[in-house]
């Protein structure tokens, strides 16, 4: 099978884009856009891995300079290549991912990868196989995903608390207006019966 993941530039020319691809996932079939323009596959900061993620749209020419651009912007937003190694690649030790994977565990940071893994082939009748990426990258996005869960987690309990912050405030904004209800009502009992006040206030 030949491998896709070297293979990143891809131009959809005069291709309907609306006609699509079909690929495959350890059994599973989808379909997929098919690609244009100069394209990778990423792993963004929530752990989604990001297929034929364009960097150069088909209307630029994919320049080295282009190129080089575009992946640094793409490290600079958090996203980490798919079909890389980050251990081989010293990308583990960019100031962008060095807390991250300070909690990859010791026995697996020490599995060194001997090439960076084929992530995208072609199998029979053109479909497209896709293949789990290096153990690194593996971990990446599962602590990627877990930490977005509890992202989600924590941002559906503030609702609750906001809710009772919002009650505390009601209630004493209630018995602030009773005390100054009551004010009121002995300054108009003064007023429209001053013996009866005067006699109270004696």
């Amino acid at each position: 099978m030949a491998s896709l993941s070297k293979q990143k530039i891809h131009d959809a020319g005069k291709r309907d884009p609306l006609v699509t691809r079909t690929i495959s996932y350890k059994g599973k079939r989808a379909q997929e856009k098919w690609p244009s323009g100069y394209t990778e596959s990423y792993v963004d900061p929530s752990g989604n891995v990001m297929n034929n993620l364009q960097l150069v749209p088909p209307s630029v020419p994919a320049t080295r300079d282009a190129v080089t651009r575009a992946k640094a912007q793409k490290l600079h937003d958090g996203f980490v290549p798919h079909a890389q190694c980050p251990m081989r690649n010293g990308i583990r030790f960019d100031d962008k991912f060095r807390d991250e994977f300070a909690d990859m565990p010791v026995e697996l940071e020490a599995k060194k990868c001997e090439s960076d893994p084929t992530t995208r082939t072609r199998g029979a009748r053109g479909v497209i196989e896709c293949h789990d990426a290096c153990p690194h990258v593996e971990w990446l996005i599962a602590y990627r995903k877990n930490k977005a869960a509890e992202a989600r987690l924590a941002k559906r309990s503030e609702p609750t608390n906001l809710n009772e912050q919002t009650i505390a405030a009601q209630q004493a904004a209630l018995e602030e207006q009773k005390v100054t209800n009551a004010r009121l009502l002995e300054i108009v009992s003064s007023l429209t019966n001053p013996k009866a006040a005067k006699k109270t206030q004696e």
